[in-house]
């Protein structure tokens, strides 16, 4: 699956020309926009499904594993899914109701997850990934098209897509860059290393992008409307970047520090000892993670501000340095692989904030200013859970009772820093949160 799923991500990064985000970046849309916008992401949608049904036998063939074929032509068909689902997805999005949007993504996924376990137990082995995807991807559909009811007229003219055309053609060219820089290291791998060290660089990959995707992704799609319905105004967009890079750094720092010291025990814990040597692996992307978190919040500022084109740059730059990287850890096996990542991505990210913060006002001091709290407080509690893991007393302790009491004390040590140092930061954000529930209710 993971060595499909290669391909099925170079299809998706087509799978909406770049319309996506296009979409809910514009201010004011027209139903002409929208229904041509489904017409065109749906027939990019077959036209995508059809080419990788047609080139799996050679997906196959450059992994040299004939598993990965009739793999890559079911999963295929969930890609045709996504595309009809695309339009009313988006339309949630602009519309910020994220809770209609969250019973949605919770049922797919439920229902996906329960077919994986079924047929996992009844030894379907792989082939309960990939009904676990057609399913959700079927489900999701279904239900975005109900809760919308929303339909798309029988319009299509370019002159329609045009004005969307001139954000979501750099968007593209961004997402096939993009493509490479996230997709590389599993190419990589799955090549050169081969399917055992790819599985659990993937496990690894997953279980620290886990936090990361359910924050910072989530909020960056919440975000960017609002973001973008003030776009003219650089001086709300600074201050609304600056506050999110506070509250993302205020939960992932902590989050990827605590992993870092903990994902021997919970890879144990969680998936068993065969999964033991994507421990390091964990530990070295955790710095990836926390970096990355905050990172997505600068993409914000060049979605918003409608600079797609600076976006394309630095993708472009930043895939090469990404690209060397894997290649200089190669030698090393997965482990080197992802220092080489690490390493290249913390060295470069000041090059993003750099660009981004200028479009708004702000200087590197601005950014380093809002994360020093978040950065201080992880690396206190980082520093003790070493320690205390290193012990006699832990060491000879139970697996299961081990992770329970890192994690434990993980937790009390940054609510204490917290408490004692960022009181007046807890109760502004808690506040915030009060807000936006009461303003959700009303």
């Amino acid at each position: 699956v993971g060595m499909a799923m290669v391909a099925i991500a170079f299809a998706r990064v087509f799978q909406t020309g770049g319309l996506g985000l296009a979409l809910i970046q514009r201010k004011n849309l027209t139903e002409s926009q929208v229904s041509s916008s489904f017409w065109a992401t749906a027939s990019i949608g077959v036209c995508l499904t059809g080419i990788l049904l047609a080139v799996s036998p050679w997906v196959g063939g450059f992994y040299r594993n004939n598993q990965v074929t009739p793999v890559l032509a079911a999963l295929a068909l969930a890609l045709l899914f996504n595309s009809v689902n695309t339009v009313p997805r988006l339309l949630i999005v602009r519309a910020v109701d994220f809770r209609k949007l969250f019973f949605i993504t919770l049922w797919s996924d439920v229902l996906g997850g329960v077919l994986a376990i079924a047929l996992a137990y009844k030894g379907f082995g792989v082939w309960s990934l990939v009904a676990k995807t057609l399913l959700e991807s079927v489900s999701r559909t279904v239900l975005l098209w109900g809760y919308t009811r929303w339909l798309p007229r029988w319009m299509f003219t370019f002159s329609a897509l045009k004005p969307l055309l001139s954000v979501a053609l750099p968007l593209l060219a961004y997402a096939v860059v993009h493509y490479f820089a996230s997709n590389m290291d599993y190419l990589i791998i799955g090549k050169y290393l081969g399917p055992v060290a790819l599985g659990l660089y993937t496990l690894a990959y997953k279980i620290m992008l886990l936090p990361v995707s359910q924050l910072s992704g989530v909020l960056v799609t919440v975000v960017l409307p609002g973001f973008s319905s003030i776009q003219d105004d650089s001086a709300k967009v600074g201050k609304g970047f600056l506050k999110m890079l506070r509250y993302i750094s205020f939960i992932t720092f902590p989050a990827m520090a605590g992993l870092a010291v903990v994902a021997p025990e919970a890879i144990h814990v969680f998936f068993g000892a065969r999964w033991m040597p994507a421990g390091e692996v964990v530990r070295t992307l955790t710095i990836v993670g926390a970096v990355s978190s905050v990172q997505a919040v600068a993409g914000i500022i060049f979605l918003s501000k409608g600079r797609s084109d600076l976006l394309l740059k630095w993708s472009l730059f930043s895939t090469a340095c990404y690209v060397v990287g894997f290649f200089a850890g190669l030698p090393w096996g997965i482990d080197g692989v992802a220092m080489g990542y690490a390493i290249s991505f913390v060295v470069i990210s000041p090059v993003c904030f750099y660009i981004a913060v200028r479009l708004v006002g702000l200087t590197l001091k601005d950014v380093a200013g809002s994360l020093a709290p978040a950065i201080a407080g992880a690396s206190i509690m980082g520093l003790i859970l070493t320690g205390l893991r290193a012990t006699d007393f832990v060491q000879i302790m139970d697996v299961n009772w081990r992770l329970i009491l890192l994690v434990s004390v993980g937790i009390t040590i940054y609510a204490g820093f917290v408490l004692l140092f960022r009181r007046e930061f807890l109760t502004g954000m808690m506040y915030a949160l009060k807000q936006a529930l009461e303003k959700q209710t009303s």
